[in-house]
């Protein structure tokens, strides 16, 4: 009996170290990374619940899966998550609060871009398509197109095109809460002065800082404010009378797939 007893007791040991844990977690507690255990390979949209001294004290969705570990985003949360905590496969999670974000329900064959945003942006007098992609839990890359609507300058007028590439941040994670954007790329634009009129090609440059909405649907929307910035902001033959920095107002609606 003895002899069964310590059997036991070192499956047992056994199965506990190589069972599926924390092995990070953000500084926010809304993302954690999950190690893949030996009787589990964990698979994106399966629900989860972490233990810890023993509790049950977060649930939450795998949203990403690597061949080691899994990415899950925490829907709710009782207590402080740590690193090395337990993590179980649940059929459905046991939290009670209302899953309001939505996640792809499908694996992207790339590894690090899982996530898109797809939004139409309202820039002061413009508007572009800003196409954003995940990099991070809590960062996205974007492309911007954006038409600037004809606008008045102390001795003219200006309008054209413009194209950025930028970074995102997001403050709780991907498409939600604090939001804040960094963008360089080129503008191609016309001044008009009376009769005159001139072309110029221009490096432009934005930041913005705002906040954005997400539910369920997938439906997002976002404000945010800041400042663009035009490096070349004189014409060759006339002046159109404005200082290179222009104030942007972002209306950003969007959906998440």
């Amino acid at each position: 009996m003895p002899k069964l007893l310590l059997v036991f007791i070192l499956l047992l040991a056994g199965s506990v170290a190589n069972a599926s844990t924390v092995v990070l977690v953000t500084s926010s507690q809304k993302m954690v990374a999950i190690s893949n255990g030996d009787d589990r390979s964990w698979a994106v949209n399966e629900d989860f619940c972490i233990i810890q001294d023993e509790q049950e004290i977060a649930c939450g969705k795998v949203v990403k899966t690597k061949d080691r570990a899994a990415f899950g985003r925490i829907d709710t949360r009782t207590s402080q998550i740590k690193k090395g905590a337990t993590v179980e496969y649940r059929e459905t999670a046991t939290a009670k609060e209302e899953q309001r974000f939505f996640i792809r329900t499908e694996a992207n064959p790339h590894e690090w871009f899982n996530l898109a945003d797809l939004t139409i942006s309202s820039h002061w007098q413009g508007i572009g398509l800003n196409i954003q992609q995940s990099i991070l839990p809590n960062f996205s890359m974007s492309i911007m197109p954006t038409v600037i609507f004809r606008q008045q300058t102390s001795l003219g007028q200006i309008d054209g095109f413009a194209i950025y590439l930028g970074i995102n941040y997001y403050g709780s994670y991907l498409y939600s809460g604090f939001w804040a954007q960094m963008g360089a790329g080129l503008s191609l634009y016309r001044g008009y002065v009376g009769a005159n009129t001139e072309r110029k090609t221009s490096p432009i440059a934005h930041t913005t800082l705002g906040w954005r909405w997400r539910f369920g649907s997938g439906f997002n929307f976002a404000l945010a404010g800041g400042v663009q910035w035009f490096l070349f902001n004189r014409l060759d033959n006339f002046d159109l009378g404005f200082s290179g920095v222009l104030p942007i107002v972002i209306a950003d609606v969007g959906w998440v797939f």
